[in-house]
């Protein structure tokens, strides 16, 4: 298989992981899934593609990529301190909302119900 389309393989792997994640949102197993951290959250690029494959709209954080540190570092003052997790746990500063592209969104749908008729992880989950 040519490089080019091994990666293509990947990433159709990534977006439809992501996908059954938006069916789940869908159907209120989780309320939002809007917040975007980590280190992916660097790049707006990334952070469009998966607004796109989830076709919901993705808030991106200042200084999101070191958002799971960050929580860690704040459950650790709170157990030290026994401060409350109101006092501790704010929520963080919006950089920008991503809003998905309907053209791209609409494409990655058709492609998640190809790959479920292959017999896909997506086929197993049920979700949108």
């Amino acid at each position: 298989m040519p490089r080019v389309d091994q990666r293509q393989t990947v990433w159709f792997f990534v977006f439809f992981a992501l996908m059954i994640v938006g069916g789940m949102c869908a159907i209120g197993y989780w309320q939002t899934y809007d917040i975007k951290c980590g280190g992916g959250s660097r790049s707006r690029a990334w952070v469009a593609i998966i607004a796109s494959v989830l076709d919901l709209p993705l808030h991106r954080l200042a200084a999101g990529e070191q958002g799971g540190a960050f929580g860690a570092a704040r459950l650790a003052r709170m157990a030290v301190t026994g401060e409350a997790p109101d006092a501790v746990c704010l929520p963080p500063v919006r950089e920008e909302t991503i809003l998905p592209d309907p053209a791209l969104a609409d494409a990655y749908a058709q492609r998640i119900v190809q790959y479920r008729a292959l017999g896909g992880a997506g086929a197993m989950a049920g979700a949108a």
